[in-house]
């Protein structure tokens, strides 16, 4: 019998820890595509792709973005000229914030 209360309190314990963890940790923003933070190409547009985890908003230089139930999101930007910077920012449902600047260089 003390041996079924040890574990039913391992697992209580590892239930509580991870939901600690989910509000102490900030959101986390996966980059897919471009694999790199700085890109140059010559195309007039780009597809952004990544995810994030423990997110409830995102944006994407300033303006809500959704993603689905998985995390998963893509934006295809347009690009002007010389150098474009997107800045990408995750926020959790607890206010932790986490974000990443991407730079597209488009050359003609």
């Amino acid at each position: 019998m003390h041996f079924l209360w040890g574990i039913l309190s391992i697992l209580v314990f590892i239930f509580f820890f991870g939901k600690l963890l989910s509000v102490a940790l900030p959101p986390k923003i996966i980059i897919t595509q471009p694999q790199t933070k700085e890109l140059k190409i010559e195309s007039d547009q780009y597809l952004i792709r990544g995810y994030v985890k423990r997110t409830y908003l995102l944006k994407i230089n300033g303006q809500l973005f959704p993603f689905d139930e998985k995390g998963n999101f893509e934006k295809e930007v347009d690009l002007h000229k010389d150098l474009n910077f997107f800045n990408i920012e995750a926020e959790s449902r607890f206010g932790k914030k986490n974000s990443l600047e991407l730079k597209i260089l488009k050359s003609d």
